[in-house]
């Protein structure tokens, strides 16, 4: 890797709450949801043991798979979930803190089930659960803000860089990166296709030819890894 040729981005792994969510969203069960979490700020959400086992199938993955050298800059979101896996897949590693990798926020709303969304919403004077690009949860932020944000990270890049962010970030890199426009846009929270970002999942964008190992102007070649197994690469059309 040399100036800007890679850029790895990579989902912090599970929290209680992430397990919670996604329980009460893709299983219909809100039992995850104890009086403590719905009492605490997501900001302070840790891995789950389940979490951090995983991350441990993440090191082993990048240990195999990613070059460490030639100043491949690591950067981490500010959260305790992300610090927590960045110190987990790359232990003994000194990481940058970068506000503008930080989490979607939310308002408080990931601190309920999915079916009491429509009345947290309610509560707070919206009429309906907020679903487009420039739309924001009460209290919350809009996805196109943190697009803004994320452009911004990926812009002010020099070099090759190894990312532990959040799935709203990732998500918007790959909206950045490909050319997606906000009309093709569709919250992670209600995909039911398999499509959303997981946690712990990588998405690698390269600018080298995994089969040419040309180097071209821009980011022209993907690669995903989730849940064990590794997509391989392909090409951005």
């Amino acid at each position: 890797m040399n100036a800007l040729c890679d850029l790895i981005l990579i989902r912090h792994e599970e929290t209680e709450g992430n397990a919670a969510l996604h329980k009460s969203g893709f299983g219909g069960d809100s039992s995850g949801f104890t009086s403590v979490l719905r009492s605490r700020s997501s900001d302070t959400w840790r891995l789950s043991e389940n979490g951090r086992r995983r991350c441990i199938i993440l090191r082993d993955w990048i240990k195999n798979n990613v070059s460490m050298d030639n100043g491949l800059v690591r950067v981490v979101s500010p959260l305790i979930r992300a610090q927590e896996t960045a110190n987990l897949i790359l232990p003994g590693t000194t990481w940058m803190t970068d506000e503008l990798v930080r989490n979607r926020v939310w308002g408080g709303i990931e601190c309920v089930p999915w079916n009491e969304w429509p009345a947290f919403c309610n509560v707070n004077r919206h009429d309906e659960l907020p679903s487009g690009f420039h739309q924001a949860y009460p209290q919350g932020e809009a996805m196109s803000k943190v697009w803004q944000r994320t452009k911004e990270f990926i812009d002010s890049l020099e070099r090759s860089a190894l990312v532990v962010t959040h799935g709203e970030v990732v998500e918007m890199s790959i909206m950045h990166i490909e050319n997606v426009h906000e009309k093709d846009y569709r919250p992670p929270e209600l995909k039911r296709d398999g499509s959303h970002i997981r946690n712990g999942h990588v998405v690698w964008y390269s600018k080298r030819n995994p089969w040419t190992e040309e180097i071209l102007q821009r980011f022209s070649f993907k690669k995903m890894w989730f849940d064990g197994t590794d997509q391989g690469w392909s090409s951005i059309v």
